[in-house]
């Protein structure tokens, strides 16, 4: 099943490597989920442009813009949970928003699940349990 999420989040950290030629940040980030102290963190992948190839200030979702450290984005990617309830995601769009930290919006993850489900969703002491094909 291939699953994808869509969430605004404020990038905690971000580092640039390269491998084979091809250019990634890896980093941390965290959404919040409600007016309390919900959050969600999120480990994230990259794949980015080289800086010569790619124009920080571009807002087109068609392609991943380098993150940068202390913004909020609203990216979508393909993710799978982690233990302590942290999402791995590897980013495949991502926008700049113009928000200032203190106004981040809540934004709980939103999920496309592509796939095929063989019963209805339960709901268990963890959370939702999807059987799915």
């Amino acid at each position: 099943m291939i699953s994808v999420l869509t969430t605004i989040v404020y990038i905690i950290s971000v580092v640039d490597e390269t491998y084979n030629n091809k250019n990634t940040q890896k980093g941390v980030a965290i959404s919040r989920t409600d007016t309390e102290d919900g959050y969600q963190i999120y480990k994230f992948i990259a794949y980015t442009a080289s800086g010569n190839d790619l124009n920080t200030n571009n807002t087109s979702c068609e392609i991943t813009q380098r993150l940068q450290q202390n913004k909020i984005y609203q990216i979508s990617g393909k993710f799978m949970p982690l233990k302590g309830n942290s999402l791995n995601v590897i980013i495949t769009t991502s926008i700049r928003l113009e928000i200032d930290e203190d106004n981040a919006p809540i934004s709980k993850p939103i999920a496309h699940l592509i796939g095929t489900t063989l019963n209805n969703a339960e709901i268990t002491n963890a959370g939702y349990a999807l059987l799915t094909q």
